[in-house]
This record gives structure tokens, C-alpha cells and sequence, in this order.
């Protein structure tokens, strides 16, 4: 069984029994009197001046990497993100395998007041609901585990929650279902989630060989990233956006 199928029957377990205590409604009352700040992800991610647009993640693991950060503080972190000038925030809130959680996110939200992206790993409406009552502003959905009617549903919801949404890829073959759906960012996951294997290149020559389709889109390249070279190969192609967790981590913690 790979990796993105055991962290999705996780998952599945966890929310089928969050369902049973919160119903839709108790989470739309809940988000309906947040006070939680709330803001246009990627009007943010875009609004900033600098020439590579970043998105900093904090996690304290991950399957592919194990421990990243033993003595794990998410409001330190990403202070220190703001602090060097990082205007966007994702935040893993997966519990088993990222050793994330919601409450995670409304800390750094409440602390900070920063756009961010709840990386997890949705299969339901439900969480969506959720995600928008724990003051995440978008929302991650895995192209490679959901199909097209689930996607569109999701960017639907999404929508009506005023919460932005990255859909995201690996594979070659769920470009197909991702064009015809009517969102505008999409990310090219460098790492093949069935696999854990990374090549920091991969997005730019999907987006090369793609280009024609690819360019009427907002690019965020994800994974692997470690140095100003690999980046400046995607610069020449016009790609600006990154998501970046693991080397921003280590080179500061």
C-alpha cells in the first residue's frame, strides 16, 4: 500500500469519527462567529514585490524525511518567517504522519495574522468546513486521490466558504481532470507521493512539455528545494511561485 493511501485511511478514521461530534451546521455557526482574521491567500502570495514569490511551510515531520524539527514550535517558526519577510504561511495539521494538528494553525493565525494554506489531506466537505472554522484561508486538495466530481464539489464549497484553494498534482495524467476546473493556482508536487522519490526538477518539465496549457495558470512548484539554482532554472520559465518546507526548516532550526 503506498504512503498517500495510508495517510488518507488515517485520515478517513479520524474525520468519520469528527463527524459524529460536529455536525456542517455546528461548524458553519462556528465560522459564521470567528473572529478570526481571514485573507485572500493568493492575493497576498501575489501582492509581494519580490521576484520569487515563497510559500514557507512549517511541519514537524513527514514520511519522507522523518523528524524535521525535535523541539517543534509553530509560532516560533513561522515568527521567524515573518520576520524575514515571507508573507505566506502553509501549515501541515495532519496528526499521524506530519504530527501536525488544527490547533497549530488557529495559534499561528490568532498570533500572527498571516494568509495561510492548510496542508492536509481532504476527502470530504467536511473538512473544508473545518478547515474554515480553524481560520485556515485555502486549502490543499490531492488531484492523485480525489476524482474530478469530488475536485469540482471541492472548489465549489471552497468558494462559497471564501476560502482559496491549491489543487495539486504529480502525475502527468491528472492534468486532464485539473483544466477543466475552474480554479487558477495549481501545484506541481516535485515529489511523487506514491513513491516518496523527489526530483527537484520535475514541475519544470511538466510545465515545459505542458506550456501551452500550463501557462494560462498560476505555477506554485512544490518540494525539494535547496538551492538558488534550481530555482533561477524556474525563474527563466517564468515560474515565481515555490512551496518550501524542509530546507527553510533546516537552514534556520
Amino acid at each position: 500500500m503506498s504512503v498517500l493511501k495510508q495517510i488518507f485511511e488515517k485520515k478517513i478514521t479520524s474525520i468519520e469519527k469528527k463527524k459524529k461530534l460536529k455536525s456542517i451546521d455546528q461548524l458553519e455557526n462556528e465560522i459564521a462567529n470567528n473572529l478570526i482574521p481571514s485573507h485572500n491567500f493568493f492575493d497576498v502570495l501575489d501582492d509581494n514585490n519580490d521576484q520569487i514569490k515563497i510559500i514557507a511551510e512549517c511541519k514537524k515531520s513527514s514520511p519522507s524525511a522523518g523528524l524535521i524539527v525535535d523541539s517543534y514550535d509553530p509560532i516560533a517558526i513561522c515568527s521567524k518567517y515573518k520576520t524575514k519577510g515571507y508573507k505566506n504561511l502553509s501549515i501541515l495539521t495532519e496528526e499521524k504522519y506530519f504530527q501536525g494538528s488544527n490547533e497549530d494553525l488557529t495559534k499561528v493565525k490568532k498570533e500572527l495574522n498571516m494568509p495561510i494554506l492548510q496542508k492536509d489531506f481532504i476527502y470530504d466537505e467536511w473538512q473544508i468546513y473545518e478547515a474554515k472554522s480553524c481560520g485556515a484561508d485555502c486549502i490543499l486538495l490531492i488531484s492523485e486521490y480525489l476524482n474530478f466530481e469530488q475536485l469540482q464539489s471541492f472548489v465549489k464549497t471552497a468558494e462559497n466558504l471564501e476560502i482559496d484553494v491549491l489543487v495539486e498534482f504529480h502525475r502527468l495524467e491528472e492534468l486532464e481532470k485539473i483544466i477543466n476546473l475552474n480554479i487558477k493556482n495549481i501545484g506541481i508536487n516535485n515529489r511523487n507521493l506514491i513513491s516518496l522519490e523527489t526530483n527537484v526538477l520535475h514541475c519544470l518539465d511538466v510545465y515545459k512539455k505542458n506550456k501551452s496549457i500550463l501557462k494560462d495558470y498560476n505555477i506554485i512548484a512544490e518540494s525539494g528545494f535547496s538551492s538558488n539554482d534550481d530555482i533561477n532554472k524556474y525563474l527563466d520559465y517564468g515560474i515565481e511561485r515555490f512551496l518550501i518546507g524542509e530546507h527553510l526548516l533546516k537552514e534556520s532550526f
